[in-house]
């Protein structure tokens, strides 16, 4: 008789366990998802750092277009897939955050890294460090935004009994 009682719920036990890791595994893919979104945004970035640098070292700035080009459909990309993926063990703060975050970096590429593409070897030294410097000072808004999804992403490991991601 209690052989009768048991099985079943031991069943039923490891039913709910599975459903549990089923939806830790979930959440952590989609953790993991958005670091590697923004991983491979910086990527796209440093490129872009990369090409800049050279083009103001020889004032030919004509290459940075298919660089920014090519960050923007990335940008553009990753919003859509961002938007819709599903909420996974209670992801919508992070995936707001994250798609705030996407947005933001497309104006700063369209409004500030591409001032660039409109200079040339008579383009004044003043005008290129000016424009550096509202690259950069955007950049400090960058961290702050970062720093705030490294803290979503470690609450919801808390909130979904995953490890901590590692920064």
């Amino acid at each position: 008789m209690l052989r009768r009682v048991i099985a079943p719920i031991f069943v039923l036990m490891t039913i709910f366990a599975s459903c549990d890791l089923d939806k830790q595994e979930e959440a952590m893919k989609f953790s993991n998802e958005i670091a590697a979104t923004n991983d491979t945004l910086a990527i796209h970035s440093s490129k872009w750092a990369e090409e800049l640098k050279i083009a103001i070292n020889t004032l030919d700035f004509s290459q940075l277009s298919k660089y920014r080009t090519s960050l923007v459909n990335y940008i553009d990309r990753k919003i859509t897939e961002v938007e819709q993926m599903e909420n996974v063990g209670g992801s919508e703060d992070m995936q707001q955050a994250e798609l705030e975050f996407l947005k933001f970096e497309k104006n700063v590429v369209n409004s500030y890294f591409s001032a660039f593409e409109q200079m040339d070897s008579t383009t004044s030294l003043e005008t290129i460090e000016n424009a550096y410097m509202l690259v950069m000072q955007q950049g400090e808004q960058e961290q702050k935004m970062q720093q705030n999804m490294q803290q979503l992403r470690e609450e919801y490991a808390d909130k979904n009994d995953f490890p901590k991601p590692i920064e």
